[in-house]
């Protein structure tokens, strides 16, 4: 597969969990999930060879991009690095069995990599994500739209979490992600399972990192037993803004968070992702300013994801004049960067995300949504008793 430059491991040496316990090629992976297998109804092995796995194996392998890929594609078109390019990386390591009918021998599932949503508990309400993310979401969707109403609480059976951890001791790398992971009882049991059974996965955390505290739980102290943790911390602007895109966080007080897990676990790494959407992209370099200033996060431990839907929120949205404007701001931050960061000849590949975010954004003018985006936000807006108006600049 060296020369099929769309081949992708994920589909074969990846367990992807979805928050509705779907089981899917992976967490980029955007498509009519309805299609996927739940694992609450079937087994790993009989969802592993599910017809729509199959499907996509086989696309993979006739050198085709799935429809569901465009996001690996989005972010390679941009120059940013891809989630392919990761379990690529894994796969051509283990170098899991390829059959060419796109099937996977039961008795040979092993997985890299773990990625698990335990389910979709929530408590913030960020205008990129959906019911199938976030409970809270779920709540607020279904008092705006009673006759449309959406299940609320997605998790895993007990006995579908038991499934999945019989294959703990084959794992090397798990991935955890929600919903918010650090408030779900099943990341403390997973943690816990490990330390008994002496497995020290690297571990890799998404998490809005508004809790570090959970019941009797004491996170600090379980991942020190754990050489590899990395946890990513989503910020998707500079305070206020921060706030009022991601509803119930609290900007100062996840810096908090961020400060005391730096000095009681020094040996983890923090990272930063961020959405850039037409609410957060004005103010991102204004947060990675901030970030860098107070020794949180470096650039090389910086990311970008790209609001894809709705298209109401893409920053391709922005009149030209505004794009403009922000394109500056990013000049004059790369600028900034490399004066101010403790690394600068590591700062290259973020400088290189810098600017493909601001290419993707002047790709092409889709300013003829504007005035859907604005009325998108309004309506939000009076439910949750704010105005975009007296936060977001240039819109």
């Amino acid at each position: 597969m060296e020369n099929n430059k769309s081949f992708c491991y994920a589909p074969w040496n990846h367990l992807y969990i979805n928050p509705d316990s779907k089981l899917m090629p992976c967490c980029i992976y955007t498509d009519r999930n309805e299609e996927f297998p739940d694992l609450n109804k079937v087994s790993l092995e009989d969802a592993y060879n599910h017809p729509r796995m199959i499907e996509i194996r086989k696309e993979l392998i006739d050198g085709k991009v799935p429809d569901g890929c465009f996001r690996c594609e989005a972010q390679l078109k941009i120059g940013m690095g891809s989630y392919r390019s990761k379990m690529n990386s894994y796969g051509k390591v283990s170098k899991p069995e390829i059959k060419l009918d796109g099937t996977v021998d039961p008795d040979k599932i092993k997985p890299d990599m773990l990625d698990i949503r335990f389910g979709n508990l929530c408590n913030l309400k960020c205008r990129t994500c959906s019911p199938t993310y976030s409970s809270s979401i779920a709540v607020e969707h279904n008092k705006m739209h009673p006759r449309d109403s959406v299940q609320i609480l997605y998790d895993l059976k007990n006995t579908t979490v038991d499934k999945i951890f019989e294959k703990l001791d084959v794992v090397k790398h798990i991935y955890i992600a929600g919903g918010e992971p650090l408030i779900e009882e099943n990341n403390y049991v997973l943690l816990e399972r490990l330390i008994k059974n002496n497995l020290k996965p690297t571990l890799l955390y998404n998490t809005n990192l508004t809790n570090i505290n959970f019941k009797d739980k004491n996170l600090v102290e379980l991942l020190r037993h754990f050489p590899s943790v990395e946890i990513i911390v989503s910020l998707d602007g500079y305070g206020e803004v921060n706030d009022y895109i991601r509803s119930g966080s609290n900007y100062n007080e996840i810096l908090e968070n961020m400060q005391y897990l730096k000095e009681q676990l020094p040996n983890i790494v923090l990272s930063v992702n961020s959405v850039a959407s037409i609410m957060s992209m004005e103010s991102l370099p204004d947060l990675v300013k901030d970030l860098i200033s107070k020794r949180l996060v470096e650039p090389i431990h910086m990311m970008f994801g790209i609001c894809h839907h709705p298209i109401e929120y893409e920053i391709t949205v922005f009149t030209q004049e505004t794009k403009e404007l922000i394109k500056k701001k990013f000049d004059e931050l790369c600028i900034w960067i490399i004066k101010n960061a403790e690394n600068p000849k590591e700062c290259s590949n973020y400088l290189n995300k810098c600017r493909g975010i601001v290419k993707h954004m002047l790709s092409k003018d889709d300013s003829h949504l504007l005035p859907t985006t604005i009325e998108k936000l309004t309506i939000l807006d009076k439910v949750r008793d704010v105005d975009y108006r007296k936060v977001i600049k240039n819109l």
